[in-house]
């Protein structure tokens, strides 16, 4: 699957310390962390595909020299209790990798503790967009992004020719990340966003009541709700009491409901009537068939006193995510392995680089009449010259966006105290002289100065044909400075 191969991508290109010491006889163990909300019906259904993926990979793969070790910790659903048991994975267990973090907000702390300790943090169940390898190159996802929905949701709005909608979504990384995406795919389709309704995670019943009589006064009756499980459902059934959810109301749901609707009670079903959903396609197979009554046989004997769970994508997820792992750890051979970073660093090569002890670019500078735009001292210690000033900071800008490193050091050009122009003719004269590689300054473009840059570029360019009569005789002769 595509996500075994992503992850396995990742753990591949991390440099790993192998030791030299260990029998190839003896099964090398890789520690792995698994951080989930064990009390919520997604981490329910994690811990057993997690725990029935390592059951079948080891079975199917019995001389493999590897062999991942789980531990599975609890973060009750809290962000704090989610980072603690991270660290201690990482400090007490060395584990290597971590699977888990369920939601959005924990997997964005949690992964800047793996940038920290060079440890992959793979979650198959975070989905908000914020959360980026290009801010953290550990985070693996190993799931879809919630963005990927945003155009089924305007197809919908589309079909039907509704022009507003109003969006309802939690107030957290998970709910706030779909937003911006979809309000972009909505204007695409000509459907106004007239006002966005947030509801804190933490909120009543009486608040939510409040909030739905709220849009009830609005002329929009076109709804896209999205929520975590247990927010939603609340939410639709307040709705279904203060008579929303009759006639005249259109609501789509995004996935983070509908891929858990086997596992509502009937109440909420019950308040979901009319509501369309966007789900995950999966397509029927009988290997699937075959999977699903294992699974719902394991689930039973993880959870003896929990009503029957439908299998659902987040179990797949995290089945696969196991098994990626392990292939990974066996094609690297791990023993005692210690993941570390392209030098240390995560930043991106230029592509170019002028090596350190080659020539400097030699630029020439000296004060203005006017210091704010160039002003330039002697450090007296190191001999070094400074250059400060508007100039300055218009060249040194242009330097750093150049797509390679351009070293160079700044040149004092004595001139007379006033700043007169006959010294900055001279001094624009140095290039020509091949004294300096560049001037700056609030040098002003004047007729005659033209033609000392117009003599460099004629001797870089006298061999091309392309270098006509025309341009030689407006470059010369060369006009005298006074």
């Amino acid at each position: 699957m595509e996500v075994q191969n992503v992850i396995l991508l990742l753990l591949l290109t991390i440099n790993l310390a192998i030791t030299q010491n260990t029998s190839r006889e003896e099964a090398q163990e890789l520690h792995v962390g698994v951080i989930l909300d064990l009390g919520s019906i997604v981490g329910k259904m994690a811990r057993t595909s997690v725990s029935l993926a390592m059951e079948d990979f080891y079975a199917v793969h019995r001389n493999y020299s590897t062999k991942l070790v789980l531990h599975i910790r609890d973060s009750m659903s809290d962000d704090v209790q989610a980072a603690s048991q991270a660290i201690d994975l990482l400090e007490n267990y060395n584990v290597e990798v971590i699977i888990g973090p369920q939601k959005s907000s924990q997997a964005i702390f949690i992964s800047k503790l793996g940038n920290k300790s060079h440890a992959p943090v793979i979650s198959f169940t975070a989905t908000s967009p914020s959360l980026s390898s290009k801010t953290l190159p550990y985070f693996v996802r190993a799931t879809i992004n919630d963005s990927a929905q945003v155009n089924c949701i305007a197809s919908i709005i589309k079909t039907y020719g509704w022009r507003e909608v109003v969006p309802i979504y939690e107030d957290t990384d998970y709910g706030r990340g779909i937003i911006p995406y979809l309000v972009d795919v909505l204007q695409e389709v000509d459907a106004r966003v007239p006002y966005q309704s947030v509801i804190p995670l933490s909120a009543t019943s009486e608040q939510i009541t409040l909030e739905l009589y709220k849009l009830m006064t609005m002329q929009t009756t076109v709804f896209v709700v999205h929520m975590s499980f247990t927010l939603a459902s609340l939410f639709f059934i307040k709705a279904r009491e203060v008579g929303m959810m009759n006639k005249g109301y259109a609501w789509i749901m995004t996935d983070g409901v509908t891929n858990l609707i086997d596992s509502l009670n009937p109440s909420i079903l019950e308040s979901l009537n009319g509501a369309i959903g966007v789900e995950f396609y999966v397509p029927k197979t009988k290997e699937l068939d075959d999977f699903a009554m294992r699974w719902n046989m394991r689930f039973q004997i993880d959870n003896p006193t929990d009503p029957p769970l439908k299998l659902n994508i987040f179990g797949l997820w995290g089945y696969d995510t196991i098994w990626a792992v392990a292939h990974a750890a066996a094609k690297v051979g791990l023993a005692n392995a210690t993941f570390q970073k392209p030098g240390e660093s995560i930043e991106i090569p230029r592509g170019f680089k002028i090596p350190v002890s080659g020539k400097k670019l030699q630029v020439g500078v000296c004060t203005s009449g006017y210091p704010e735009f160039v002003k330039v001292e002697k450090d007296h210690i190191t001999g070094a010259t400074k250059a400060i000033g508007f100039s300055v900071d218009v060249f040194e800008e242009a330097v750093k966006r150049l797509p390679y490193a351009v070293p160079y050091e700044y040149v004092l050009f004595s001139t007379k105290d006033d700043g007169s122009a006959e010294d900055y003719n001279d001094f624009v004269y140095q290039v020509y002289l091949e004294k300096y590689d560049i001037v700056i300054g609030d040098i002003t473009i004047r007729y005659n100065r033209t033609f000392y840059l117009c003599y460099i570029f004629q001797a870089e360019k006298v061999s091309k044909r392309s270098w006509g009569a025309q341009n030689e005789r407006r470059c010369s002769p060369l006009p005298s400075l006074a």
